[in-house]
């Protein structure tokens, strides 16, 4: 399962390539988060997300193990909603979570314009993918976590540097194979691994 992330610094339409769904689309505060996702089958060596844009940034995370049976692979099946703001004190808290099923792996994932760097992982997260600097004046993070059980989970707080501008924030969850959980006695869920985290622009 690919999960694809974009950030830019505009609130203007973007062109997804053909073969992904998208989850998120969302323009708050003067800047873009896109996240999507594609079942990887027989893959292209490159996509082309159109857009025009000055400063942008993306990133897709890929994992194994993720359900095949659900309508969509995040739990729960529908969309979840991110927290946004124009300003942070040096850090953001993504929103909490409620999931029903077990083995998921829960996805932090950050947006925010022109800051000068993101902190360490908070405890118990992997890092997938933190870009600032460079000249690059939209970043993103993305960190994951699994989770044994269902239940609510509290969201991830990550810090950064010194920043201005607008900011968002997201959790969301991957569903670990098999889907159907009614089973007794209870099958093994072998989990959702991460397999890669490659940074594009």
């Amino acid at each position: 399962m690919m999960v694809y992330v974009l950030s830019k610094d505009d609130t203007g339409a973007v062109t997804w390539p053909g073969g992904w769904s998208i989850l998120i689309e969302m323009t708050q505060n003067s800047c873009y988060l896109g996240i999507g996702y594609k079942r990887a089958a027989s893959e292209p060596a490159n996509y082309t997300w159109n857009f025009s844009s000055i400063w942008r940034d993306s990133c897709i995370v890929t994992y194994s193990g993720v359900s095949t049976a659900a309508t969509n692979p995040f739990d729960p099946d529908a969309a979840p909603t991110p927290t946004t703001g124009s300003s942070a004190p040096g850090s953001i808290t993504s929103p909490s979570i409620t999931t029903a099923t077990i083995e998921t792996t829960l996805l932090a994932i950050y947006h925010h314009v022109a800051i000068s760097g993101w902190g360490g992982q908070p405890s118990g997260w992997t890092g997938r993918q933190g870009s600032a600097g460079g000249g690059v004046n939209d970043e993103e993070c993305i960190d994951d976590q699994t989770q044994a059980s269902a239940g609510t989970f509290s969201g991830a707080n990550q810090s950064f540097g010194s920043s201005i501008g607008g900011w968002k924030a997201v959790t969301i969850a991957l569903q670990s194979q098999p889907d159907d959980q009614h089973y007794f006695p209870p099958p093994a869920f072998p989990g959702v691994f991460n397999l890669d985290a490659r940074r594009m622009i």
